[in-house]
């Protein structure tokens, strides 16, 4: 029960009029990690909550790492340095 207080006290309401002439205040509350509910004429119309944080972007090794990995001992034989290349990139 208490965690449902805490969840209510915590949420924040602006009415229409608020979104429409002072929105920078609702986007720093949202930007200050609240939920907004926006109400007219005390019903809620809508909620506007933060983004959920974006998971970390995918690492690819550079190319130099995966020639290192490709070729260990730094030799590339027979191949130019544009077809090794090439053949990596279809590799991913």
């Amino acid at each position: 029960m208490g965690g449902k207080c805490n969840i209510m006290l915590n949420m924040k309401r602006a009415t229409v009029r608020q979104v429409r002439h002072d929105f920078g205040s609702v986007l720093r509350m949202i930007e200050d990690g609240d939920e907004v509910t926006i109400t007219r004429r005390n019903k809620p119309i809508a909620r506007l909550v933060p983004p959920i944080p974006a998971s970390r972007p995918l690492r690819r090794p550079g190319i130099a790492a995966r020639l290192a990995m490709r070729f260990p001992d730094g030799a590339i034989s027979g191949k130019s340095l544009a077809e090794a290349i090439s053949r990596e990139r279809d590799r991913y």
